[in-house]
């Protein structure tokens, strides 16, 4: 159907694409694939696709629908592969296509809509990004700090957000919100194909920022975090602001006595790394050492975890189009901590909590919850 536009498209990967040796290295870190063990969702098969659409083969829209959209872009096959291979890049380059071309599967195309029509994921407007605004809390029009939510919170979680503030004031942190005029980041946009509405999302986003004068960002959400990080400076060039996950907030607060956990959480707890968050900066101590400062934590590691941590298996709306697929990563991974005697699995990143406790809730896994490290951290410190 596409072809001819395909092979235009991924010629600029040809020469990685045919260095490719088959070793499958990538597959054997890939969670879909460890979590499936489904050959067809695995990064191998998707620069094997790549390789046939060049070489001028048919190729069928469903194994297109899966080597383009059973990938959560987390980059870890990227890392393993010993050839360095783009594997991301090119499926990036195949959502675009399709999307040029009308061919995104309807889940996809309906929250890339709500987020460009209604500025969120749920195509929830002003009255969406006032769910998790603490009544009690007044901020500031104008600080030194902002401090955004992202889409998860307000959908999901609620609590995070408002603990989160509260620990910032407590702590005597100068910062502000945008509240009901927060929008989502706009990642989902650029990861698939439609980069002229990503960028014009973040040039408003940016604007709003601004206008409160301030001179950083605190996100909750580790996507939000690469996208302002890493793709605003794509889109816009210079994003002329300073980012910080809340993460490294709160451990800084800790480290200079500004917050003090004191209540002791006796209990065993496993961390999971998060891709848009520790693989991207490779901080893998930073958040373990923010829960090991509350007393009474004993923190365990999954037998993959930082630079070969799993991914969770939600990011970049897989679960939309593969539900089953997701939920035996969550599953897969839950399971685990399990095993390692562990009663909380411990995130970074709203999207990573609410894959794992939506699937413990879902299919009555007992003995074990998924908490954000601010939700911990509050625990012990009020």
């Amino acid at each position: 159907m596409m072809l001819n536009t395909l092979v235009e498209l991924i010629e600029d990967f040809e020469e990685q694409i045919n260095s490719c040796i088959g070793c499958r290295v990538c597959d054997e870190n890939c969670s879909l694939y460890l979590a499936s063990g489904k050959l067809d969702v695995g990064p191998w098969k998707k620069i094997d696709i790549a390789k046939r659409i060049i070489s001028g083969e048919n190729v069928s829209l469903d194994e297109l629908t899966k080597a383009a959209y059973a990938c959560t872009l987390c980059g870890i096959c990227e890392k393993a592969c010993p050839k360095n291979i783009e594997i991301t890049s090119i499926v990036r380059e195949l959502r675009s296509k399709l999307a040029e071309e009308n061919a995104v599967p309807n889940k996809i195309t309906q929250l890339c809509g709500n987020i460009i029509e209604r500025g969120s994921m749920t195509g929830g407007g002003k009255e969406f990004w006032k769910k998790w605004l603490p009544e009690n809390l007044k901020f500031p029009e104008k600080a030194e700090n902002l401090y955004l939510v992202g889409c998860m919170i307000p959908f999901k979680i609620p609590e995070l957000g408002r603990a989160t503030a509260e620990m910032l004031l407590k702590a005597g942190v100068d910062f502000t919100i945008l509240g009901e005029e927060e929008r989502c980041c706009g990642l989902l946009l650029w990861e698939h194909g439609f980069p002229d509405e990503a960028r014009e999302l973040a040039e408003q986003n940016l604007g709003k920022m601004k206008k409160k004068e301030a001179k950083r960002i605190i996100v909750s959400c580790s996507a939000c975090y690469y996208a302002y990080k890493e793709v605003y400076p794509k889109l816009l060039g210079d994003g002329g602001i300073e980012v910080s996950h809340v993460i490294e907030v709160l451990m800084e607060l800790v480290e200079n006595g500004k917050l003090a956990p004191k209540k002791p959480i006796e209990e065993e707890v496993v961390y999971f790394d998060a891709c848009h968050f520790t693989r991207f900066t490779g901080k893998y101590d930073l958040p373990r050492r923010l829960i090991k400062s509350i007393p009474g934590i004993k923190l365990l590691e999954f037998s993959r975890s930082m630079e070969r941590g799993y991914c969770c298996g939600i990011s970049s709306g897989v679960k939309l189009v593969f539900k089953e697929l997701t939920d035996s990563v969550a599953k897969m991974i839950i399971e685990e901590a399990k095993k390692l005697g562990a009663r909380k699995i411990v995130t970074s990143c709203p999207l990573c909590m609410y894959q794992f406790a939506s699937t413990i809730k879902k299919y009555g896994i007992e003995g074990i919850e998924a908490i954000d490290i601010p939700l911990l951290l509050h625990q012990s410190t009020t």
